[in-house]
């Protein structure tokens, strides 16, 4: 996934069925290479604007999506009618 620069911070979101959601924001850094245009103000707007005075600190993220929790439901009866085309599922509360 390709990711513009900008001076806000960039919030990421990831979704998968079956994991839960995982939302992070990227980490960023002086990028030294805008301290040239310190001299010139027009350059430091254009850098600033662009978001070239910021770089994100790294190229790569390994992240992890955690299993979502399912519910299990163990039934104590089902009855199925085929005249009827009806299911009847139990269950015994605790």
């Amino acid at each position: 996934m390709n990711v513009k620069r900008s001076i806000n911070d960039t919030d990421v979101e990831f979704k998968l069925d079956g994991y839960e959601t995982r939302l992070f924001t990227l980490s960023k850094e002086l990028n030294l290479v805008s301290i040239i245009n310190l001299g010139n103000l027009f350059g430091w707007c254009i850098d600033a604007l662009s978001g070239s005075v910021m770089k994100y600190d790294r190229k790569s993220y390994d992240i992890t999506l955690d299993n979502k929790p399912t519910s299990v439901i163990n039934p104590t009866r089902i009855d199925i009618d085929t005249q009827k085309n009806t299911v009847d599922i139990y269950i015994a509360e605790n």
